[in-house]
């Protein structure tokens, strides 16, 4: 690590080098998420569940930016498309 000065105070360079995370630190694991959509019929309260479930997903991609919170995120997208598709096509 080396440092330079400026006006404003002292700017000190990181390796830009990436570890992997320990793997108790990984973000949510795929099997967090349901495998399919809930059958219709039971009111809105499954659906809304799978839009708050997306919105964590993605803070989580945001924050971690991985392949495992990615794949996470568009899973979760993957889902809820079929249930906008179907309610769009009626």
């Amino acid at each position: 690590m080396s440092a330079a000065h400026d006006d404003r105070g002292v700017i000190l360079q990181f390796p830009s080098v990436r570890r992997p995370l320990p793997r108790s630190r990984r973000p949510l694991a795929r099997s967090f998420l349901p495998a399919s959509p809930p059958p219709g019929g039971d009111g809105d309260e499954k659906l809304n569940k799978e839009w708050d479930l997306l919105i964590r997903v993605a803070s989580h991609a945001w924050s971690w930016r991985d392949p495992e919170s990615l794949d996470t995120l568009e899973n979760a997208v993957t889902r809820l498309r079929a249930w906008v598709a179907r309610d769009w096509s009626a």
